[in-house]
């Protein structure tokens, strides 16, 4: 049985240009994917959308 591998999607959005993947972080199991995406994401607590920022998406499992 092959253990599943996650990987987080980070998205970068600049304001007139759109947005596109930055990077893709790979990891081991959910929680720690998960914990990234958590930890990376809490660095956006502007009250106003910034002209360009990245975001962490939702941990997903890998394509076998």
């Amino acid at each position: 049985m092959t253990k599943t591998k996650w990987y987080v999607d980070l998205m970068e959005y600049e304001r007139g240009w759109g947005s596109r993947t930055d990077e893709t972080r790979f990891f081991d199991d959910y929680d720690e994917a998960k914990q990234f995406q958590e930890e990376f994401n809490s660095h956006n607590t502007e009250d106003e959308v910034p002209d360009w920022y990245m975001v962490a998406k939702d941990p997903l499992p890998q394509r076998q």
